[in-house]
């Protein structure tokens, strides 16, 4: 299994789809989220080669073949200080620029690389951007030939450090549901269809926030049981993840965000890079509120650009490969 080793021994395992007969390609470069890891983007490999596209899917630490993490990043997460915390997020997103780079390097691949954090993950791709001021001068100056865009697919708005408005619901913080039961109740749940009504409004109490679409089935009861395997790490999504999209971890995400997005020294040392906002317009309340909120903070910049994707639920690139990719190429092509 191909897996790139970075840092002091810090190991990513990856899926490649490979080069592309053309050698002016386009490699995209996904980080996934809470519980479905890698797998969870393999639908989209089939439909990579007619539009020259590499895909490259790695699976972050606590995830299979991946360095967990140590016993003290454990103790930051779930007790260190909004300083400490910060600064591991910072060292995450040191770990993911440098898998980058090498990345780059070893696959010699071309000048054409977009990085697409999805769901939690946009946390990782964010602490990336955000943490480019941290390493050598070297990488930097790869990345910046290199990378030419981010995508933040669908994150929540906890995972941007944005509060919660009031009501705020999310199973697994639900204290009516059984403790046992919050993950599987979280899985469909996040995996529904939500019908938002009057989007254009912005107005919060407006937002679907427990009750799915009932005519349309959650992606995760779609799939059968060899296909959940391949997709989620039930054991790894519980261990300390949960936590970084809480309370705990909101001023550390909040600062994380304002400086990947909006501090221009930043994403000029990246050499200003398109970053796109893409979200569900059937998602999750708090995918659709992370978009709200974030045009609001980028109403005066126009270093974000942003985009609602009809009919979409958080699950968009498995339940609709082709349409996702065409809506990355449009995007790249803009």
């Amino acid at each position: 299994m191909p897996a790139l080793t970075v840092g002091e021994d810090i190991s990513f395992y990856y899926t490649d789809s490979g080069p592309q007969a053309d050698s002016e390609y386009t490699t995209l470069v996904f980080i996934h989220g809470h519980t479905f890891h890698s797998g969870v983007f393999q639908r989209l490999v089939p439909f990579a080669p007619g539009r020259r596209l590499r895909i490259i899917c790695l699976n972050r630490r606590e995830y299979p073949e991946s360095t967990p993490y140590s016993t003290d990043e454990r103790k930051t997460i779930l007790d260190g200080s909004d300083t400490d915390r910060a600064e591991f997020l910072h060292q995450q997103g040191v770990l993911i620029a440098l898998f980058i780079h090498v990345l780059i390097q070893e696959l010699s691949l071309p000048e054409k690389v977009g990085v697409v954090g999805w769901s939690m993950g946009t946390i990782f791709s964010v602490a990336a951007l955000a943490s480019i001021d941290r390493v050598p001068e070297t990488t930097r100056a790869r990345l910046r030939t290199h990378v030419k865009h981010f995508f933040l697919l669908d994150p929540p708005s906890q995972g941007l450090g944005i509060p919660n408005p009031p009501n705020a619901y999310n199973p697994l913080w639900d204290d009516d549901l059984p403790p046992e039961t919050r993950g599987p109740a979280f899985g469909k749940w996040v995996s529904s269809y939500f019908h938002h009504e009057d989007l254009l409004s912005r107005d919060i109490s407006l937002l679907s926030m427990r009750a799915p679409d009932a005519s349309k089935t959650p992606t995760i009861e779609s799939l059968t049981h060899e296909e959940l395997s391949s997709v989620a790490s039930f054991e790894s999504g519980s261990r300390v993840e949960t936590i970084l999209v809480e309370s705990e971890f909101r001023v550390a995400l909040a600062a994380q965000t304002h400086k990947a997005l909006f501090d221009s020294d930043i994403t000029a040392m990246w050499g200003n890079p398109q970053v796109w906002h893409l979200h569900g317009e059937a998602t999750t309340w708090n995918s659709v509120y992370a978009a709200w909120m974030l045009e609001e903070k980028a109403r005066t910049s126009k270093d974000v650009r942003f985009k609602p994707l009809s009919g979409a639920n958080h699950f968009f690139m498995w339940e609709e490969p082709e349409r996702f990719l065409d809506v990355l190429m449009e995007c790249m092509g803009s």
